[in-house]
C-alpha cells in the first residue's frame, strides 16, 4: 500500500497531474479519476474515495496520520 515514489499521468496525452515526491509516502487517498487540464480527459487513478476503503486501509491511514502528526511531519492539509 505504501509507495515511495508517485507520479500519475494523463493516459490519453501523458501530462503529468500528480507527483509524491521520493522522501513522502502517498496515502493513496484520492478520487478514483480526476481530469486532466491540458487534454480534459478523465484519468484513473491508483486511489481510493475513504468511503471505499475497507477497515485494514483505514486503521493504516489513520496510524500513518497519527505518527506524522507525533513526529511534526503532516502535510498542512488533513
Amino acid at each position: 500500500m505504501i509507495q515511495s515514489d508517485t507520479v500519475i499521468l494523463c493516459e490519453h496525452c501523458r501530462h503529468e497531474l500528480d507527483r509524491r515526491p521520493f522522501y513522502q509516502f502517498c496515502s493513496m487517498l484520492g478520487p478514483r479519476s480526476v481530469i486532466c487540464p491540458k487534454c480534459h480527459r478523465a484519468t484513473s487513478t491508483d486511489r481510493l474515495e475513504w468511503a471505499e476503503m475497507n477497515l485494514l486501509g483505514k486503521a493504516w491511514y489513520g496510524r500513518k496520520r497519527g505518527t506524522e502528526r507525533i513526529l511534526g511531519t503532516c502535510p498542512s492539509f488533513p
